[in-house]
């Protein structure tokens, strides 16, 4: 329900930023290919501004996504594509859609399992995974000096909720087992039109693209 009518940021006044109601529904279609007009804050002019006002600041820190993600959309859905917040709100549908499973269940029944593996499995919150932790790839930034200098920029676990646009922590023969898959003459995870629809452009002729949306 939080995606039924939302406003589209449509420009700047004297008194502040102008919308007005969205007339498409989102579909899955539109979550899954980033084509629902929901953006990141950063990535667009007016959800930057967007989210400098008190009613931007309001959710900004929960730990909810359905909270911390419910801004305006940039577009009318289906018609553009912007990188955003579309999979966060894919994982939540996902869960409501299941008893409000956690996404890392819903994956080890559903993903996980039917490719084949088996304990410890691809985790949202690494914290409690050591095996994993202990081969997380390091990072680093830019030191003071000009070199570099260690950086952790695993920041840690949302202990409240999961993100289906970020966080899940998988090793390199993890995502090899989905990809076997997906190329495989008989997969276990989606139907072959499924698959074949992946490899399909999914916007129409003359949609806004991201370099539009940016000037």
């Amino acid at each position: 329900p939080e995606l039924d009518g939302k406003e589209i940021l449509t420009g700047e006044s004297e008194s502040g930023l102008t919308s007005q109601p969205s007339k498409q529904k989102i579909t899955a279609r539109h979550l899954l290919s980033h084509t629902s007009g929901l953006g990141y804050p950063f990535m667009h002019p007016l959800l930057i501004k967007y989210a400098q006002t008190p009613v931007g600041q309001l959710h900004k820190d929960s730990k909810f996504v359905a909270e911390r993600f419910n801004r305006p959309l940039v577009f009318e859905p289906g018609t553009g594509w912007l990188y955003g917040s579309s999979l966060e709100w894919a994982g939540v549908v996902v869960r409501r859609l299941h008893g409000g499973m956690s996404l890392e269940d819903y994956m080890i029944e559903n993903i996980w399992k039917p490719v084949g593996l088996s304990a410890p499995f691809p985790t949202f919150a690494i914290s409690s995974h050591p095996e994993y932790k202990a081969r997380l790839m390091q990072g680093a930034e830019r030191a003071p000096g000009g070199g570099l200098q260690p950086y952790e920029f695993w920041q840690g676990d949302n202990p409240v909720d999961q993100e289906g646009g970020i966080g899940l922590v998988v090793t390199a023969k993890d995502w090899v087992a989905v990809l076997a898959d997906l190329i495989s003459d008989a997969p276990k995870l989606l139907k072959t039109e499924t698959i074949d629809m992946m490899f399909t452009s999914q916007l129409a002729p003359g949609s806004l693209g991201l370099s539009m949306l940016m000037q």
